[in-house]
C-alpha cells in the first residue's frame, strides 16, 4: 500500500464526543463499519446521529436509516440535544429513512429497487460519507 493510501486509510472520523475521540485516537478510522450494541435507551442512536452531525459540520452529508423510529420521532427525541434534523433535511445535508427489514429485498420478479440501491441513489444526491442504521432489540430473550 502506498503512502497516499495509508494516509487515506488512517484518517479519523470524529464522533463529537471529546472523551470518546480521545480514547479512539481522534475518532473512528475512516472506511470502517462500526457496530454499536446495547440495550434500548443506552445511546446507540444518539451516538450514531452525533457522528453524522459531526460529518455534516465538516461539509459531508449523511443518511439515517431507522427500523423502529419514524423520522418525526427521531426529530422529537434529538431536539433534547439541540439538534434540528428537519433543518438539515431541508438543506439537503441529511436524509432520514424509515425502513422495514422487508425493504432489504425486492420480491422475486419485482422491478422495485432494493433498499441498498435506494440508499446508493440517495448518496449520489447529497454525497454522504456516513450512514447510521438504527435498530434496537426490544426482546430480552
Amino acid at each position: 500500500m502506498g503512502r497516499v493510501e495509508k494516509t487515506l486509510m488512517s484518517k479519523r472520523i470524529r464522533t463529537g464526543v471529546k472523551g470518546l475521540d480521545t480514547i479512539l485516537g481522534g475518532g473512528f478510522l475512516r472506511h470502517n463499519s462500526i457496530l454499536l450494541k446495547g440495550a434500548p435507551g443506552t445511546g446507540k442512536t444518539s451516538l450514531g446521529i452525533r457522528i453524522l452531525l459531526e460529518g455534516i459540520a465538516e461539509g459531508e452529508g449523511g443518511i439515517i436509516c431507522s427500523f423502529e423510529q419514524f423520522p418525526q420521532q427521531l426529530q422529537r427525541d434529538t431536539q433534547a440535544f439541540g439538534w434540528n434534523l428537519d433543518e438539515l433535511v431541508s438543506q439537503n445535508k441529511l436524509i432520514v429513512l424509515y425502513v422495514k427489514p422487508d425493504d432489504f429485498q425486492s420480491p422475486a420478479g419485482s422491478s422495485s429497487p432494493t433498499l441498498t440501491s435506494r440508499i446508493h441513489d440517495l448518496a449520489d444526491t447529497i454525497g454522504p460519507s456516513g450512514c447510521s442504521w438504527t435498530a434496537s432489540r426490544t426482546s430480552t430473550g
